[in-house]
């Protein structure tokens, strides 16, 4: 497996928030693994077929809190987030009107 997509992982801790102060998101970057989830499996994950869902898995284990993803430009809503000894797995969605 090869991880040689670079990831956004942006936290905004102000995001939908009323009367908040603007801050800037922090962002990191981290190298990862980037793929599409086939229909079939998006089906039984998620339970959705008219979107199309990707799997984002890092080399390391990544705790830090996440709002959004962003590769390649494109912004993603994370679906389903799994955590394992070593490593980690987010379940992604393309953003709808939102770059």
């Amino acid at each position: 497996m090869r991880y040689d997509t670079l990831a956004s992982f942006v936290y905004d801790e102000n995001k939908g928030k009323i009367g908040s102060v603007p801050a800037e998101p922090i962002l990191n970057e981290v190298f990862c693994n980037f793929t599409e989830l086939g229909a079939s499996k998006s089906q039984l994950i998620i339970g959705n077929l008219k979107d199309s869902t990707f799997v984002l898995r890092t080399i390391v284990r990544y705790d830090n809190k996440v709002t959004y993803i962003k590769v390649d430009g494109i912004a993603y809503n994370i679906t389903k987030r799994v955590n394992y000894d070593k490593t980690s797995s987010f379940y992604l969605t393309e953003r709808k009107g939102q770059k």
